[in-house]
C-alpha cells in the first residue's frame, strides 16, 4: 500500500463519515484487518463470533509484542529420549514398549485445550514417525533390512492411526540403495501434499545419505537425489559450500486448517 493510495483513503474517510464511523465500529472489519496487517489469515472452521475473534488476536498480537507467555506453565515428562518430536502444537514421544503418547498443547490465544491420546503400532519396527496435525497426518517408517530394500511409509491418521482417507495407498514402499548395514537414521519434513525424508544409512566404513520427495496422496516419487556416499577412511578435502534447489511443481495450492484453531499463518 503506497503513500497516495493513503491520501485517497483518508480523504474518503474524511468525506464519508457515516463510512468511517461504521468502519471503526465494526468488529468483522477491524479483525479482517488485523488479520491482513499481521499476517494471518481466517480459519473458516472458527466459529467464535467477530468480538470475541478480535479480543483474542489483539492478546496473541500483544503477547508476542512483549515475549509474554502463559502464566501456568506446562510441564510435560520426557518419557523416552531416543525417538520425540514436537511439531504443530503436539508433542509425540514412543516409550520403551513402542507405545505412541501424543499431547496437544494448549493455547489459551487459539482456543485450544489440552488433550492426551496414545496409539499402539499395529506393525512391528516402527524405526521413525513425522506427523503433521493440520492434516491429522501420522507416518511410521520401517527401514530395509538386509534381505529386502524396501524402504517402507504407513500413512495413517493422527488420533486413530486409520488409513488416512486422503491417501490413495495405505502404504508407499521404495527401493532404497543401501549398504550392508541396519543402522538407518531419518529426517522427516512434510509439507501439504510432500514428504521430504533425509536418508542416511551408516556402516564402520561409509555413510550413504540421499533425498527423496513423495507425493504422500498419490503415493508417487517426485524426486530422488544423487546418492552421497562418504568413506570414513578418506579425509575430505576442503571444498566450496553450495546449496542445491529443487524446483517441484505443487498443483494443489489449498490450505489445511485445524478444526479448533482460531487464526492461522498464511
Amino acid at each position: 500500500m503506497n503513500y497516495i493510495y493513503i491520501l485517497l483513503c483518508s480523504l474518503i474517510l474524511q468525506i464519508c463519515k457515516k463510512l468511517k464511523e461504521r468502519i471503526e465500529h465494526a468488529k468483522s472489519i477491524q479483525y479482517v484487518m488485523e488479520l491482513e496487517i499481521n499476517g494471518l489469515e481466517m480459519n473458516p472452521n472458527n466459529g467464535w463470533s467477530a468480538v470475541d475473534s478480535l479480543k483474542h488476536l489483539m492478546q496473541y498480537q500483544s503477547a508476542w509484542e512483549r515475549v509474554e507467555g502463559s502464566k501456568d506453565p506446562i510441564v510435560i515428562p520426557m518419557r523416552f529420549m531416543n525417538l520425540w518430536e514436537l511439531y504443530g502444537g503436539v508433542l509425540a514421544q514412543v516409550d520403551e514398549d513402542d507405545c505412541f503418547h501424543f499431547t496437544k498443547l494448549p493455547s489459551t490465544f487459539h482456543h485450544i485445550q489440552q488433550e492426551d491420546w496414545e496409539i499402539i503400532p499395529d506393525i512391528p519396527c516402527v524405526n521413525d514417525f513425522g506427523m503433521d496435525p493440520s492434516q491429522d497426518l501420522l507416518v511410521w517408517i520401517i527401514s530395509p533390512m538386509p534381505t529386502s530394500p524396501m524402504l517402507s511409509f504407513h500413512l495413517r491418521t493422527l488420533k486413530k492411526a486409520e488409513k488416512h482417507p486422503s491417501a490413495r495407498h495405505e502404504v508407499i514402499h521404495q527401493v532404497i540403495q543401501s549398504i550392508i548395514s541396519t543402522e538407518w537414521c531419518y529426517s522427516i519434513k512434510i509439507m501439504q501434499d510432500y514428504i521430504g525424508l533425509r536418508v542416511l544409512n551408516r556402516s564402520e566404513d561409509l555413510d550413504v545419505t540421499s533425498l527423496l520427495i513423495w507425493n504422500w496422496k498419490e503415493g508417487r516419487l517426485e524426486l530422488v537425489s544423487a546418492v552421497i556416499i562418504c568413506s570414513h577412511q578418506l579425509s575430505p578435502a576442503p571444498t566450496n559450500t553450495f546449496i542445491r534447489i529443487y524446483r517441484l511443481q505443487i498443483l494443489n495450492h489449498s490450505h489445511s486448517y485445524p478444526t479448533d484453531m482460531l487464526f492461522c499463518p498464511n
